[in-house]
């Protein structure tokens, strides 16, 4: 792994990958406890389209991106009206036609496979300065809402003014994160390390411990797609996935003892 530093874009890769780690995980243990993985699926397909029809338009994909996201959090937070329809079946709906839409726009771009792989999966080989940077802010936003956080009980956190709060930070990472890793790679981010504390059992400083697992899933998977000449979004999906598997295992195991 230490190879791979070498190369300044892969050590650019590397930061942004500990950096997903530091503002993702966190609000993944939340979305886990709340039980709104298919919000947090469809803020991401919403994240993609805008940033397809800032591309398509010549304008700022982050900041289209940020707009998109937003306001979708901010519905998101508003109270659901009376209505016997599940909230899966509502954010399912919402996924496929922000992804359906957004294959649409990107079909008009002059690379269009290419603009939507990118869209799946991200170029974190590729990542900017200004793309850190605002990772990095969003990791000390993240920390902030933490230790905040601890000091509420159960009762608080579920009042409206902190779950708008929490929707606007998440989409807004989501948002950030989209353009450097792409929706599949943000979703492994906020879930993958959320179940792996859930399947430990880990009860105590959970969100240091999600953040822990993110980094060395993110690490390993980008060593991976460096050692193996794999794509590295691919790779560090991938990544994650071979670690819940190897937890599962594990524990099937343990309980056969």
């Amino acid at each position: 792994m230490i190879a791979m530093l070498d190369l300044p874009f892969m050590r650019q890769a590397a930061v942004a990958c500990i950096l997903l780690a530091f503002v993702l995980a966190p609000l993944g243990i939340e979305v886990i406890r709340r039980r709104i993985v298919f919000v947090d699926l469809a803020l991401a397909q919403i994240a993609a389209l805008g940033a397809a029809i800032g591309t398509a338009a010549g304008w700022d994909p982050i900041a289209t991106s940020l707009v998109f996201t937003l306001g979708g959090a901010v519905l998101l937070s508003l109270p659901a009206p009376e209505t016997h329809l599940p909230q899966e079946a509502v954010m399912g709906v919402v996924y496929a036609v922000a992804s359906a839409v957004a294959v649409l726009v990107v079909a008009k771009t002059p690379h269009g496979d290419a603009d939507f792989l990118h869209l799946l999966f991200g170029n974190i080989l590729a990542v900017t300065d200004r793309q850190v940077a605002i990772l990095a802010a969003l990791a000390v936003g993240v920390t902030i809402l933490q230790f905040v956080t601890r000091r509420l009980d159960t009762v608080a956190r579920t009042r409206r003014g902190f779950t708008f709060v929490f929707y606007l930070l998440l989409g807004g990472a989501i948002a950030a994160a989209i353009r450097s890793a792409g929706v599949l790679v943000v979703f492994a981010y906020l879930v993958a390390p959320a179940l792996a504390v859930r399947l430990l059992d880990i009860e105590r400083r959970t969100a240091m411990a999600a953040v822990g697992g993110a980094m060395t899933g993110g690490l390993l998977g980008l060593w991976g797609s460096y050692n193996w000449d794999l794509p590295s979004g691919s790779a560090i999906v991938a990544g994650f996935g071979l670690g819940l598997i190897a937890i599962v295992l594990v524990r099937a195991v343990k309980s056969l003892r």
